[in-house]
């Protein structure tokens, strides 16, 4: 039993060894791809590297035994197996063969294929890097890649390749990016000279990324003479200097193009730069014909069309389904004519208001109103976006709205020296004047006639907008360096004096270059770690805590009062459309008169001579009431026998009421009443006093009475036509008939029974009436 109980103590022991300690145990793993195979047994070299791996106290097998994770098997690194682990644990690698795993030029063109051929061991290779856990003299090269990982091993390998490295870096005074500012020695000796700026400050952040942090030396002096002796940019000659290996890395502001990197290696881009065009503000008013024009400008002749044919087509359904619609049609017994009119009227002023008028009353009707809307909303979306920005480009008084324009025009175009092949390439119609030196340049040689516009990035933009480039070359002709003639310092374009806030950004930008840092080739090391670096930095958002740092250095435009004022619209701009409404206006005002004027002078029905049964007329009118006076006969006023009925229209809804009166206007027939005669003005504002008391007490009247039986249906309207505003008229007639329970009728006398006056039309309507528009009769109806 003893015995036994050994045993089973010794088998969970080593159940136990084997459950907790499995990495120990290493099979053979993939020997990884053929471009670039892990070591094997055979490798002439792995005895070497197994002493090295002992040495370091590394298991025997770590990395030798083809792609395994080894760090996770073996506990290394970081990977102890507890808790969260970094991502490189779980990837596999291999050490590899240095010789094997890289390109061989010689075996592969002898075997008659082309470099990268994946057919070839000699003609591709696997990415690999130099152990940093062993020996410098250790063979030991590792390889993520041909075992189908990533590299991803922390950054150590990025630390370790720069370790003890210090970089030599140049730069230039270059606003806001990049500055020099240089200060007297201690003792009048040597001046001390300092960098900073945005791009300075960042990549001092940058060689923080390293631990411990890289040391970054800025050296004065910027591109050497033998480089700018070969290039007219000085940009261009630094980025030479750096090629060279003159300098590490140069920080400025430089484009990446293709002719600068066949000189040598950028870092990662830290922004871009937008291009514009720049021309001068000509003055010139606009004429009458472009004001008209304004408000059509959003749409094409076509587009106008078809929006116009879409409201003809709504508003005539909608004078087809809503046809019992009595509010909005109320023409049942009247020509198409009428229906069409007022629905054309709705339809185009739901188009000028944004909203639908009409009010669908029936279902086919809100069918047709949800179609008009959205075609209403989508059109007046885009003729106010359209609007808004043709009418700010148009503010803009220099001639050319962009490069299509300058090439039209024949502009002569001043293009930097450093993008002329971009330019020439994309535009090789356009007529251009290649400057090299400094892109400064180019204000004063606009000023100075050689160019008509200038294709130039927005940084110079703002500079020259804020004046610092007049400041410039103020300062070249105070040093001598310029002529006047060549600085334009006092005088700019045509002998004025110099202005450069006449020059306008126009257009949308042309094409955007890359800035970026140029890097010493030849050192693939120095090429990833800080890219790496940088690009960690970036996304740490730490340049744009140097921008905000250095915000006072970015310029301020001196224009900028000029600029809003540009961009604010003229009286101009609103011209056209502020003469079409007035046009209307006064279509309309003369439409009233002339309507008004044509039925006061219609004759009535009856004697040639305008009267019937000599009656006379007198009228007194204004904008809100018109007063007839009609009288029998000079016995009328006065008499206490006489009978008058007042026939009061009006749209406060009394109807016509009958009233006896004793007194009124006395008017001998066949004589004219001079309505604006002291005495006939007295008796109308009178009779006028005496309509108000009766519209009062039939009001009251009205509320206090109780209802009374079924009256006979009421009488047709009499045809008689009114003028355009509905008014009060005083008609003479006999006695009012009256119904059996001795109620005279309020219909002003014009039955055709008892007696009364026979209805009289008066003629000399005007052909809209029945058109259905807010003046005609049924409006006055309604």
């Amino acid at each position: 039993k003893a015995a036994m109980r050994t045993s089973q103590r010794i088998a969970i022991l080593i159940f136990a060894v084997v459950l907790l300690c499995p990495s120990q145990t290493l099979g053979q793993g993939a020997l990884g791809e053929i471009h670039c195979p892990c070591v094997t047994a055979t490798w002439p070299q792995l005895a070497t590297l197994e002493t090295f791996l002992a040495s370091a106290n590394l298991p025997s097998g770590y990395g030798t035994q083809g792609c395994q994770a080894y760090d996770a098997v073996f506990n290394q690194s970081g990977c102890s197996g507890r808790g969260e682990q970094p991502a490189y644990c779980a990837n596999d690698w291999c050490y590899v063969d240095q010789v094997a795993c890289g390109l061989n030029k010689t075996q592969c063109w002898a075997a008659g294929l082309m470099l990268n051929d994946p057919s070839h061991p000699a003609c591709r290779s696997r990415p690999m890097d130099k152990s940093t856990i062993l020996a410098e003299a250790a063979p030991a090269y590792y390889s993520y890649q041909t075992c189908g990982s990533l590299n991803n091993y922390d950054v150590s390998r990025h630390q370790d390749n720069m370790r003890g490295t210090k970089i030599i870096a140049t730069t230039t005074h270059d606003l806001p990016y990049t500055t020099r500012t240089e200060k007297p020695g201690n003792g009048g000796g040597q001046p001390v000279v300092t960098f900073g700026g945005v791009q300075v400050d960042f990549m001092l952040d940058v060689m923080g990324h390293f631990q411990p942090a890289l040391e970054m030396e800025v050296v004065d002096g910027w591109a050497t003479a033998g480089s700018r002796a070969k290039f007219s940019s000085s940009f261009t000659a630094a980025v030479h200097d750096v090629a060279l290996g003159n300098f590490d890395i140069a920080i400025a502001d430089f484009w990446v193009t293709s002719e600068r990197m066949l000189l040598t290696n950028f870092l990662p881009a830290v922004r871009s730069d937008n291009f514009y065009l720049i021309v001068f503000e000509e003055g010139g008013a606009t004429t009458f014909s472009e004001m008209l024009q304004n408000p059509f400008k959003p749409f094409t002749g076509d587009a106008w069309a078809i929006i116009a044919a879409a409201v003809v087509v709504s508003a005539t359904a909608m004078a087809i389904v809503d046809f019992h619609d009595d509010e909005e049609f109320p023409y049942e017994h009247k020509s198409i004519l009428a229906r069409a009119g007022k629905a054309l009227y709705l339809g185009f002023g739901s188009l000028m208001s944004g909203g639908s008028m009409f009010s669908a009353s029936s279902m086919s009707a809100k069918i047709v109103t949800l179609g008009f809307q959205l075609f209403l909303v989508i059109t007046m979306a885009s003729y106010t976006a359209n609007l808004a920005s043709i009418l700010v480009v148009a503010n803009v008084k220099s001639g050319v709205n962009g490069i299509d324009d300058a090439i039209d025009m024949g502009l002569v175009v001043c293009v930097p020296a450093a993008v002329e092949r971009t330019v020439v390439l994309n535009y090789p119609s356009l007529k251009t004047y290649i400057f090299g030196g400094s892109t400064t340049d180019f204000a004063r040689l606009m000023h100075a006639g050689l160019c008509d516009a200038t294709i130039i990035h927005q940084k110079r933009i703002d500079q020259l907008h804020s004046g610092e480039i007049h400041d410039i070359d103020c300062k070249a002709v105070a040093d001598g360096d310029l002529t006047e003639e060549e600085g334009m310092c006092v005088n700019g374009k045509g002998g004025a004096p110099r202005d450069d806030c006449s020059m306008l950004r126009v257009g949308d930008s042309i094409f955007n270059v890359p800035v970026a840092f140029p890097i010493r080739p030849g050192d693939t090391n120095l090429l990833t770690a800080l890219s790496w670096a940088l690009t960690d930095a970036q996304r740490s958002g730490e340049w744009e805590a140097a921008t905000v740092s250095n915000a006072a250095l970015f310029p301020q435009s001196r224009c900028s009062s000029a600029a809003v004022s540009s961009a604010q619209l003229g009286w101009d701009a609103f011209a056209g459309a502020s003469f079409f409404a007035l046009a209307a206006a006064v279509l309309a005002v003369t439409l009233h008169f002339s309507k008004r004027h044509a039925w006061n002078r219609a004759p009535v029905k009856g004697d040639s001579d305008g009267t019937a049964d000599g009656t006379h007329v007198l009228r007194e009118e204004s904008d809100e009431s018109a007063v007839n006076v009609k009288s029998a006969g000079a016995g009328l006023a006065g008499s206490d026998t006489g009978r008058a009925e007042l026939a009061f229209h009006s749209e406060g809804g009394l109807g016509e009421v009958g009233v006896q009166q004793g007194r009124g206007v006395a008017v001998p027939v066949g004589q004219s009443a001079d309505a604006t005669s002291p005495q006939t003005q007295q008796q109308l504002d009178r009779i006028l006093l005496q309509l108000d008391r009766l519209e009062k007490s039939v009001q009251q009247s009205n509320t206090a009475r109780r209802p009374e039986p079924a009256r006979p249906p009421p009488v047709a309207p009499s045809k008689e036509r009114r003028g355009p505003s509905s008014g009060l008229r005083l008609e003479p007639t006999a006695p009012t008939p009256s119904d059996d329970d001795g109620q005279q009728h309020c219909d002003g006398g014009r039955r055709a029974s008892g007696g009364s006056a026979q209805p009289r039309e008066r003629t000399g309507s005007m052909p809209w009436d029945d058109w259905g528009l807010p003046w005609g009769d049924a409006a006055s109806k309604n």
